[in-house]
């Protein structure tokens, strides 16, 4: 389906022996039960069940927008939605709680064929929050080939700890250095020192040091962040062995080098 493109049919069908309506931000949609109700079980029990709205003509569901509704009853009734950047997001938020899976898929489908670099992580965390797992594997696929942009971008100052410690485990992960890896945990936990500084110790954990050159490790030693917090000692001892060519750190986790760009 192209984007932004609404069926002109919906307006005859719709007003056809209706027999319920939906009134919302000075809009008025008209709508038939049984449809609604063969659509999905969260109609089915809104409309059909014993709920006040089942004999009530007029409908009122609060919080959600007028096109909102008219971009579900547009889809129960011809197959087709109206999609853009523009409201994909609330879109999808919707269609989740209205249980209309078919929908839903048009939504997911966009937001994996457009994925870029700037709304990658965006769709990673809307996946996971609703369970949306090849939506997730596919955002997060695609933030380990293209991490080293992502990570000097904008969105990446937002990305909560546990899944950045997460997406540096993967031997997926896409960089042209560890040196990269290392300076995306720095930058973050610079962007908001107070509150990630002791997320420091267990995020470089995930940097694979013994993969540094000999100049990256004296950057990483050179990084005054890593002597703000007690729990980076570890860290600093083993980088200063690896300058002196007898590595004193854990024994990795991984098993070989990262994909480089």
């Amino acid at each position: 389906l192209e984007p932004d493109v609404f069926p002109k049919t919906i307006s005859i069908n719709i007003h056809s022996k209706t027999d319920c309506t939906f009134p919302l931000q000075g809009n008025s949609f008209r709508a038939h039960r049984l449809v609604l109700a063969a659509a999905r079980d969260y109609f089915r029990a809104l409309l059909c069940g014993g709920l006040r709205e089942s004999s009530e003509d007029v409908v009122c569901l609060r919080g959600v927008p007028s096109w909102v509704i008219e971009s579900i009853l547009s889809f129960v009734y011809s197959g087709q939605l109206r999609l853009g950047w523009s409201r994909i997001w609330e879109l999808t938020d919707a269609l989740v709680q209205f249980q209309l899976e078919e929908a839903l898929s048009l939504c997911t489908d966009f937001l994996r064929d457009r994925m870029d670099e700037g709304c990658c992580l965006d769709v990673l965390v809307l996946a996971e929050t609703y369970g949306l797992l090849q939506l997730g594997q596919a955002a997060e696929e695609y933030i380990l080939a293209h991490f080293q942009c992502i990570s000097a971008g904008e969105k990446f100052k937002d990305v909560p700890c546990a899944l950045l410690e997460r997406l540096l485990e993967k031997d997926s992960l896409c960089v042209e250095s560890e040196i990269a890896v290392f300076r995306a945990v720095v930058s973050w936990v610079e962007d908001n020192r107070k509150e990630r500084l002791p997320c420091l110790p267990e995020l470089l954990l995930r940097v694979r040091t013994p993969l540094l050159s000999y100049s990256e490790l004296q950057e990483a030693l050179s990084c005054s962040l890593l002597y703000r917090s007690p729990g980076t000692k570890g860290t600093l001892e083993a980088l200063q062995s690896l300058m002196e060519g007898n590595y004193r750190g854990r024994k990795p986790r991984w098993t070989g080098p990262r994909p480089t760009l």
